[in-house]
């Protein structure tokens, strides 16, 4: 099953792909921003692909595109609204450097469950 099986909508290559992307999230933030805004911007992107997909394919028979698609932006928009302020919340505590090693850990622990389910 490669990445390529997305584009053909089989649900067991998005799920894996979702599956990948929680673990390979956890891991960058294990590696605490040691990655280039590149390298991370890419792997977002790719992960978006993945999320994208399968809410894509979760879209009832019956529902209206324009309002299905109108009301995932804006959910999209308001968490990462949110992950923003918690970001910099985390980044000027004191405890930073614990707080995003244990949420990597839960993160990629979430992901190895995603897989094994």
């Amino acid at each position: 099953m490669g990445t390529g099986c997305v584009w053909c909508g089989d649900p067991r290559s998005v799920e894996l792909g979702i599956a990948v992307s929680v673990i390979a999230m956890g891991a960058m933030l294990l590696a605490g921003g040691r990655l280039s805004a590149k390298v991370a911007t890419g792997a977002v992107t790719a992960f978006a692909l993945f999320h994208g997909m399968a809410h894509g394919m979760e879209m009832p028979l019956g529902a209206r595109t324009a309002e299905y698609f109108i009301g995932f932006v804006l959910a999209t928009a308001t968490l990462h609204a949110c992950g923003v302020v918690l970001g910099k919340f985390i980044a000027n505590s004191a405890a930073n450097c614990r707080v995003t090693g244990v949420l990597g850990v839960v993160m990629a622990a979430f992901g190895g469950m995603l897989m094994l389910s």
